[in-house]
């Protein structure tokens, strides 16, 4: 059908990984003769990479990956997207926000945009980052030993207090940075 009100027709797939390999086929002619005023947009978590629908998909060029950054990129994403923005971090502070945040990059950046207003004109410390911003992301009693096995002690301490915070077992905590330390 035409697109309505509109140059083109925006069309969402949501569930193609629950496609079987022969219904994907089916879409192999759409993809040599593609209606032009129609945006498809396919989404997966993963696409088997062997089928010749993902080979067909490779080779037209309009396969995109959009994998979540590591997690040892987000602080250096968050200091140069407050750079671009024109803003700067204290020492220590973009760091603090990943930790309260995690990898959610859409609440890293809403919380820059707050961040920024608060401080206004100055660099962004560590009590900016505790003042405004509520953290989203629960600690895992894995991250603590990493912690400590890292001599990371601000992370540590930062750790110990969201952990008690989230009513973690205590002894299982300490079993878990035992653990590390024997290692």
């Amino acid at each position: 059908s035409l697109p309505m009100m509109s140059k083109w027709r925006f069309v969402l797939v949501r569930s193609l990984p629950d496609w079987k390999a022969d219904e994907l086929e089916q879409l192999l002619p759409y993809l040599e003769k593609p209606t032009p005023s129609t945006v498809l947009v396919l989404l997966a978590d993963k696409l088997d990479g062997r089928t010749r629908f993902a080979a067909a998909l490779k080779k037209k060029g309009v396969l995109f990956e959009a994998d979540p950054p590591a997690e040892r990129d987000l602080v250096p994403w968050v200091e140069a997207e407050a750079k671009r923005r024109g803003a700067s971090f204290a020492p220590g502070a973009a760091a603090s926000l990943v930790l309260a945040i995690g990898a959610d990059l859409g609440a890293l950046a809403d919380a820059l945009d707050r961040l920024q207003l608060y401080a206004t004109g100055r660099a962004i410390t560590e009590q900016d980052v505790d003042q405004t911003v509520a953290p989203l992301r629960e600690a895992s009693t894995f991250d603590l030993p990493e912690a400590v096995a890292d001599k990371n002690l601000a992370r540590g301490l930062s750790l110990v207090h969201q952990l008690a915070k989230q009513r973690e077992a205590g002894l299982l905590v300490l079993a878990m940075v035992a653990r590390q330390v024997r290692i």
